[in-house]
């Protein structure tokens, strides 16, 4: 059955964006796993500290546990973000991944 996807531009994990991902969690079955691709940033040198506040922002302010990881298989809910789409896609594109967003 084919899922949600919810496209954001900048300012993802900003307060104006709370009710959007609380919206989208409360369709999600309890004990849904969630997943943080840290693609689009993981070139960065400060890439476990946005993990790290993105964890937060996510169990704090919508209620998710989500993990970092880059296997989605089985995710019922998959952020992706922040940083640069290009070089997340660009990275995707050549990896089993883009198979499993699909």
């Amino acid at each position: 059955m084919p899922g949600l996807l919810v496209l954001m531009g900048s300012g993802e994990t900003s307060p104006t964006m709370v009710e959007i991902h609380r919206s989208v969690a409360r369709g999600l079955r309890a004990g849904a796993r969630a997943v943080l691709l840290d693609t689009p940033y993981a070139f960065q040198e400060n890439a476990a500290d946005i993990s790290a506040r993105a964890r937060q922002y996510f169990a704090r302010s919508v209620g998710l546990d989500v993990t970092v990881a880059s296997d989605v298989t089985g995710a019922d809910w998959v952020f992706s973000g922040p940083g640069s789409p290009t070089y997340a896609l660009d990275r995707w594109t050549r990896s089993p991944l883009a198979g499993d967003l699909r």
